[in-house]
């Protein structure tokens, strides 16, 4: 019904209800088929956009499946369905539980699927290193069973977990990849790609410019870096700094010994001044002759420097949603 698109969304879920309902009541029913059934009810939910009522199906539906592969596919309808729902702990739980079961069994492709929903749920919770090891696994399950969507979707993933790590070369290296690998997907994939590719680009040459901004240049054929530019730039400050103190104290040293020249002449020329100027006579300054000489005290700065990189985190991340479809039970 879902399919035809020949009925009407009120008509689906009065379907969907009835047959939940009928079974429900049929006590008598085989329990084999009951698992795959609300299975598929789950799945029609979900096609409706009506997630909780299809956590309670799958929900119906587990304890009713015998076997490993049955309970497997019912777990990882879970974990997308509560990835949606943004239950993304329990969405966690479900998907790791789903990898374990499509292990065990063999299923390789449903397996790397749920690898890519279970780094999803790893990535929303803030995990990025757990969901890089995940999107890996999924990555190479889908290579081992042919599965591009699988591939495209892994390296999306990898793109962005690479890019929450700083490692911002590696997501350059999946996005460039995704964008290879989904040429056959629609145009809004390939647009969202290109938009994370440029992203990506600008960031991985932002980090290149501050990662050279460290290194300044001294003599040709030398790189000197920012601490020890800073190191040779307090060295001459102090030399200059001792060469203007020695002068300093070569002048000292010359106004004292003009001083005692002066205070020499002054004693030798006072008896005269006396006699010409009289008792009351004082120097042409208006007071005694100074009994010290001033010194002014040049302090150099002590300059410290340091460059610090600031790293440019506040951009436009955008929320990868992982496609990962529902699962039905053969």
């Amino acid at each position: 019904m879902l399919s035809s698109r020949q009925y009407r969304l009120s008509e689906v879920l009065q379907a969907l209800e009835e047959s939940r309902k009928l079974a429900d009541a049929d006590r008598g029913a085989d329990q084999g088929l009951l698992g795959p059934f609300y299975n598929d009810v789950g799945m029609g939910y979900f096609q409706l956009q009506l997630f909780p009522l299809a956590v309670e199906a799958f929900l119906q539906a587990l304890p009713l499946c015998r076997q490993a592969a049955e309970q497997a596919t019912v777990l990882q309808n879970l974990g997308m369905t509560h990835n949606v729902l943004g239950n993304y702990w329990e969405a966690q739980e479900f998907h790791q539980k789903a990898v374990d079961l499509h292990g065990s069994v063999g299923q390789r492709w449903e397996q790397g699927r749920s690898f890519s929903g279970l780094a999803f749920s790893l990535s929303q919770l803030g995990d990025h290193r757990a969901a890089w090891d995940s999107y890996l696994h999924a990555l190479q399950a889908a290579q081992d069973t042919g599965d591009v969507k699988g591939q495209w979707q892994a390296c999306e993933g990898l793109g962005a977990a690479a890019a929450r790590l700083g490692q911002h070369d590696q997501a350059l290296k999946y996005y460039k990849e995704a964008l290879a690998l989904c040429q056959h997907e629609p145009s809004s994939i390939r647009e969202r790609l290109v938009a994370k590719l440029a992203d990506a680009t600008r960031t991985f040459v932002t980090q290149e410019k501050l990662a050279q901004a460290h290194f300044l240049p001294s003599v040709p054929g030398k790189l000197q870096t920012s601490w020890e530019a800073s190191l040779e730039a307090k060295n001459s400050a102090r030399v200059h700094s001792s060469a203007e103190d020695a002068q300093d104290s070569r002048s000292e040293e010359g106004r004292e010994k003009k001083k005692e020249g002066l205070m020499n002449m002054t004693i030798v020329l006072e008896p005269q001044r006396q006699d010409c100027l009289g008792a009351s006579e004082h120097l042409p300054s208006g007071g005694p002759w100074p009994r010290g000489v001033e010194h002014l005290v040049n302090t150099a700065p002590n300059n410290r420097s340091s460059i610090g990189t600031k790293e440019a985190l506040g951009r436009n991340l955008q929320r990868t949603s992982i496609q990962s479809g529902l699962c039905t039970i053969v």
